[in-house]
Parts: structure tokens; C-alpha cells; sequence
């Protein structure tokens, strides 16, 4: 950061993607003091998929920036010093629409290094509340309160896909089925904290690096019996393990784990995730190198962007208030169309 002030040619534009709780570090911080010397007008951002209709909880901080007296102009909307919770629309009629869609969900007063120590202090303290059991999240997990909101709010929860359009199969006979199936060991010590989701919920967990490796807060896992209740399936096969009776303890474990195997739950394929991440895969254009492992895939898809959200935010970085607004302005005006007199009966 240290270097950017100095530079003879600066970037004209850049973009900075981390993790939740960037905003209020010491790091962000430097960003801030370096982008400002180096002459850059930037906005900071906090923005989930889930604000552009993807059922996948990701929420990262994102801060653009533009040398204004290197490409001329301003961002589209002005900018405030505020961390917004939103994509600003490049129209007025996508605005209205946006706006609405993220209503709420901005966040605390960042503006600039004069105030950031105030802001830390004053940052409300958001605690998670449990999502429902409709929404998939079954086990009693939670979800930050910003995407919660978005899942809460039935306008807003029908604006996210369900996960059944980004599932490769649902057949428990499908011979992918055998890689990708919760090993019996895991599925009877660990069940209760998987995030479990079906094909009609509109949400996922955030998927990381150790996905398939680890289980616990690595991302969520996929149940293909929609049909099955599965908090009733846990609780009878929790009853049953819980039964202190050392002489049956074999036999009801085989028997929960029975009750487990009902659910046919799986990990999410890579390309699954892929899909959620914004690749596309459905299209053909994008697959992994024979040579990467099942592990290998996982692990550069944890530590990967969500590419539908960052095109966004480039478009939006890239588009200035002037340009938009002389594209505005070389739109065909509507005619107004004409009123006709009643016609009278002759």
C-alpha cells in the first residue's frame, strides 16, 4: 500500500475483495489512507449472491476504486463514505428495482479515516437469529442478520433461485453417488451440525477451502429425499443413541444410522459449487484440469470470488455518472401515445 502513492502510473481502476470484518481492521485502514493519497475516489461495499437471486450465503467486503484525474468522471452514484450494502443499479429503472430488492441492509457510517475509529465504536452489535425450518436450515444454524432479512421477507426470498437449479443429480442410483456420499462415521458423529439443505431452499452456506475434508462450518450438504422430514429423522435417531443401554448401543446405532441413510444426503459436487460461485459451467465454458484432485477443487473454489458478483462490480466501477448519463440522454424517448375520443353512436 505503501508503494501505490508513489507509483508513476497508477492503476486506473482497482478492486479489493476480503472477507466480513475487513472493514474494521487496521488493514483497511492503510487501503483507505493509500487510495486517498494516491487520489482515488472509491466506495466500500458489504454484498451477499443472495442480493442477485444466487442461493449461496457469501458475504464479502469490496472496495472500488477510480483515479478520477486519470479516467475522468465520477462512479454513478455519489459517493458518501459510507459501506453500503448494496450493487448501485446503472439505471434509474434497475435502481428502483435494486434498492428495493436490498432495502434495510445498510450498514454503519465508515466515512474516511476521520471518523472510521468512531464508527468502529458505534457499530451496532447484530446478533444471528434462526432461520426456519422451511428455509432448509433444519439443524437450528444461523445465518448473518443481513442475509437472514433478505430469506425472512417472502418478496425478497422469491427473488432467489431455488437450489434445484444448480444440482448436477438427484438420483441416490447414480454412480457419482458413491464419491460424494456423508461416510457413515461422519454422518452418525457429526450429523446434527451439518447444514442440511433440499432442493426447494433458496440458501446455502458459505463454502470454503475445507469443504469435503472437514464438516463442521465448511459449507452446507445436499438432501436428496426431499420428501423426508429431516429434523424428524435427527430426532429419532438422536433418541436412539442416547439410549444408555451399553448391550444394544451396536444395534441402535446401526439402526439411526439407518434412519440417517433414509435422508440420502451428500456433499455438494465441485461443479455444483462452481455454479454457485457464478462459473459457467452450465454453459460449457468453464470445467476443472483432469489432473486436480477432488480436494484440490474444493479448495481453490473455498478461496475463490463469486464471479457473477464481482462482474457486477466491475461494470459498475467501469461505467462513470457521465457516461451513463449521455447513454441516458441517446435513448429513444417514448412517444406519448395518443388519446382517442370516445366514439358516439350514430
Amino acid at each position: 500500500m505503501d508503494i501505490l502513492p508513489k507509483m508513476e502510473h497508477p492503476p486506473n481502476y482497482i478492486l479489493v475483495e476480503n472477507v466480513r470484518g475487513f472493514e474494521e481492521s487496521d488493514s483497511r485502514d492503510l487501503l483507505v489512507e493509500a487510495l486517498t493519497k494516491a487520489g482515488y475516489e472509491f466506495q466500500e461495499m458489504l454484498i451477499t449472491p443472495l442480493q442477485i437471486g444466487i442461493p449461496n450465503s457469501r458475504m464479502r467486503y469490496y472496495c472500488l476504486a477510480r483515479h478520477t484525474a486519470r479516467v475522468g468522471g465520477s462512479f454513478v452514484q455519489p459517493v458518501t463514505g459510507t459501506l453500503i450494502g448494496y450493487i448501485p443499479a446503472l439505471d434509474a429503472e434497475g435502481m428502483k428495482e435494486q434498492k428495493a430488492f436490498v432495502d434495510g441492509r445498510k450498514q454503519g457510517d465508515l466515512s474516511g479515516l476521520s471518523t472510521i475509529t468512531a464508527a468502529k465504536k458505534q457499530r451496532t452489535s447484530l446478533e444471528t437469529s434462526t432461520v426456519t425450518k422451511e428455509e432448509g436450515n433444519v439443524n437450528g444454524k444461523s445465518v448473518k442478520p443481513d442475509e437472514e432479512s433478505i430469506l425472512a421477507d417472502p418478496m425478497l426470498a422469491l427473488k432467489v433461485d431455488q437450489l434445484e437449479k444448480y444440482i448436477e443429480f438427484r438420483d441416490v442410483k447414480d454412480d457419482r453417488m458413491k464419491m460424494y456420499r456423508i461416510p457413515d462415521k461422519t454422518l452418525l458423529k457429526y450429523g446434527m451440525a451439518f447444514d442440511i439443505v433440499k432442493e426447494t431452499t433458496r440458501r446455502s452456506c458459505c463454502f470454503t477451502k475445507g469443504y469435503y475434508h472437514y464438516v463442521q462450518s465448511t459449507g452446507s450438504i445436499f438432501q436428496m429425499a426431499h420428501e423426508k422430514d429431516t429434523a424428524t429423522v435427527f430426532d429419532e435417531a438422536e433418541a436412539l443413541k442416547a439410549k444408555p443401554d451399553s448391550e444394544t448401543i451396536e444395534e441402535d446405532n446401526a439402526r439411526a444410522l439407518a434412519l440417517l441413510h433414509s435422508l440420502e444426503l451428500r456433499y455438494f459436487t465441485e461443479y455444483e459449487v462452481a455454479r454457485l460461485m457464478g462459473f459457467p459451467v452450465k454453459e460449457g465454458k468453464f470445467s476443472f484440469p483432469q489432473s486436480t484432485s477432488l480436494k484440490q477443487r474444493y479448495r481453490v473454489l473455498g478461496n475463490s470470488i463469486n464471479v457473477k458478483v464481482v462482474a457486477r462490480l466491475i461494470r459498475y466501477l467501469l461505467t462513470s455518472k457521465e457516461a451513463e448519463e449521455r447513454q441516458q440522454e441517446q435513448k429513444p424517448k417514448e412517444e406519448p401515445k395518443e388519446k382517442r375520443e370516445p366514439q358516439q353512436d350514430t
